[in-house]
């Protein structure tokens, strides 16, 4: 469980003034702490070996002597699990329902997302925005080129519009913002990179011939995570969020009567 002191927010977005946006990024942290808790795999196994042993057990509530008897050197990590989620569920019940985030509109809720992501890095963006078969684009191609080829071109045109359709439109509590010169620059760009490269590993190929297994060696060699859609989502939302916390790297969109009076 993060600590409170990580919980840092800012923005030169805004247009609501009166919009608690401090309190939807901590409000959206939390719950996702909470979710990554309950799907922990020690809370998980801890979890269906108590329920498995004893009938209408609560594990939230019952007695730690239950939990030593029945999951001997398994108990105290369950248990400290058990701490940390009710621990969670105390503080998410005095915050923002996670509805308040979930209902705001798209670009409302990305600002609060890659501000959440600044503090909470499993916070993270859509990954369908990079699922073909929903909609999503491609961007494997691109990062394949950049490592093939050294160009970052095709990376800028292919990330770019993926940009503005999730926040270069005005929200109800948001501007839309743009990147500088309407582009992202190459050295944030080699950062969104540098996930999909650098590891090697001997690939191994299973095949099946008779009923006989048989394990096929390639060679050493550089792993290509370009198609690995988390990894993808995660690079992306971190870039995203790097642009959107720093003034340097970004405009803020504003009517042009908005503008105009700002200049009187």
């Amino acid at each position: 469980m993060l600590k409170s002191e990580k919980f840092y927010s800012k923005t030169n977005a805004l247009k609501d003034t009166n919009f608690d946006f401090a309190g939807h990024v901590r409000t959206l942290v939390r719950n996702t702490e909470l979710s990554r808790m309950q799907e922990k795999k020690s809370f998980k196994d801890g979890k269906k070996a108590l329920e498995d042993a004893h009938a209408d057990i609560d594990v939230m509530t019952c007695d730690t002597s239950i939990i030593n008897q029945t999951l001997g050197n398994d108990a105290g990590q369950f248990i400290k699990d058990r701490e940390e989620i009710i621990a969670l569920k105390d503080e998410i019940a005095t915050l923002l329902p996670i509805d308040n985030v979930t209902a705001l509109c798209p670009t409302d809720r990305v600002h609060i997302t890659l501000m959440a992501n600044a503090i909470y890095k499993s916070v993270q963006l859509d990954i369908d925005i990079f699922d073909t078969e929903k909609g999503g684009v491609d961007i494997s191609k691109a990062i394949q080129a950049y490592y093939s080829k050294g160009s970052i071109k095709d990376l800028k045109d292919a990330l770019r519009p993926v940009f503005n359709k999730l926040i270069g439109s005005e929200g109800d509590y948001f501007y839309g913002i743009k990147t500088k010169k309407s582009d992202f620059t190459d050295k944030d760009l080699r950062n969104f990179l540098a996930p999909f490269g650098g590891s090697a590993k001997r690939e191994q190929v299973k095949s099946k011939k008779d009923g006989v297994e048989t394990i096929t060696f390639k060679d050493f060699n550089y792993t290509d995570k370009s198609g690995n859609k988390k990894v993808q989502i995660a690079a992306f939302t971190t870039l995203c969020a790097v642009v959107l916390d720093n003034a340097s790297k970004h405009d803020v969109i504003k009517p042009e009567e908005e503008k105009k009076e700002e200049t009187k």
